[in-house]
């Protein structure tokens, strides 16, 4: 706890040359088995480049990515943070890394929500005016992936999954629909928390592509008595909506 602590304030205070006199230890905890110790370290580097103090971080691509195969699920997720911003102004080298963080086989939740966030951002970048694509009205890239998060065993993915898919521009019917299905079983769930959170996309949804929520209006109509008023709100608008 002390060195987490100490590693904080310690890049807090520092100047970008004081920084090459404290490299060698922060690579090491980067890659220290103490989660605690390595998720400081991470989030440390993540602040050195945040405030331009950070040249040096982007020659730890080697250590980062021994992070990013941590067992610990925060420490993943501060490890894919970081190395997308140490290769956030490659296009290609961000392309290539989540082609293969998504070949490479499943990951902590939080680590999954963050590729997805990625996921969706370059799909974004794809679709703005102007953008390069391959073939304008074909299948969007990757987008099998966030399809195939809206499976996840973790509710929280497929919320994210979820939000991504809802948030692309010109998203299509035939996109949505998986994304309405599964926030369909959600609306019957005991805890108000993920009632609210499916509620609030499928109010969302309702704005741009009302007739998509068309067989899920009687689930919504079941939540206007529900006991949570933000969420009975929610349903009145988004059946006023459809």
């Amino acid at each position: 706890m002390y060195r987490a602590n100490a590693t904080r304030v310690l890049c807090r205070i520092t100047d970008a040359q004081m920084v090459q006199a404290i490299e060698r230890y922060l690579k090491q905890e980067i890659v220290d088995r103490n989660p605690y110790v390595a998720s400081a370290a991470l989030t440390s580097a993540q602040s050195l480049i945040l405030y331009q103090k950070g040249d040096v971080v982007r020659r730890w691509v080697n250590e980062v990515g021994q992070a990013m195969e941590h067992p610990n699920k925060m420490v993943q997720f501060h490890a894919l943070a970081l190395m997308y911003m140490i290769k956030q102004n490659d296009k290609l080298a961000v392309t290539k890394m989540i082609q293969q963080l998504i070949r490479s086989g499943e990951r902590t939740p939080l680590a999954t929500c963050m590729l997805i966030r990625l996921v969706g951002k370059m799909i974004a970048d794809m679709s703005a005016p102007g953008a390069n694509q391959a073939a304008s009205g074909g299948p969007r890239p990757m987008f099998d992936f966030l399809e195939a998060s809206l499976r996840h065993r973790s509710d929280v993915v497929v919320l994210e999954a979820a939000r991504v898919i809802v948030n692309i521009p010109d998203v299509t019917t035939s996109e949505l629909q998986p994304v309405v299905n599964v926030l369909q079983l959600f609306l019957v769930q005991s805890r108000i928390a993920m009632r609210f959170a499916a509620m609030r996309l499928l109010n969302r949804i309702a704005v741009t592509h009302p007739a998509v929520l068309a067989h899920v209006n009687a689930d919504m109509e079941q939540l206007l008595q529900d006991s949570n008023r933000s969420i009975s709100t929610l349903a009145i608008t988004a059946l006023l909506r459809t």
